[in-house]
């Protein structure tokens, strides 16, 4: 079953989150200077393939569910992925 339009606003903003806060946490820990191009592209690539395994179960119930029970999970997952203050 396909999500409906009302998880559009949660699933954008998971995904715009999920790179806000990779790049961040690179760039929090390790100065520019101390690695090379290649290893910036390595550390990127990881961090996206953590976070997008993270996100890959909620994000595939929040598609299957019908539209009757995603009201809740919506309201629990844009709590726990901090979503509230950012859409308002």
């Amino acid at each position: 079953m396909a999500a409906g339009l009302d998880v559009v606003p949660t699933i954008v903003s998971l995904r715009i989150g999920r790179g806000d806060s990779s790049g961040g946490a690179a760039k929090g820990h390790v100065s520019h200077g101390d690695l090379t191009p290649e290893q910036r592209e390595t550390i990127a690539s990881m961090t996206t393939a953590m976070i997008n395994k993270i996100l890959h179960q909620p994000m595939s119930e929040l598609r299957r569910r019908p539209s009757t029970g995603r009201s809740r999970l919506l309201r629990v997952l844009r709590r726990l992925f901090g979503l509230e203050e950012k859409e308002r």
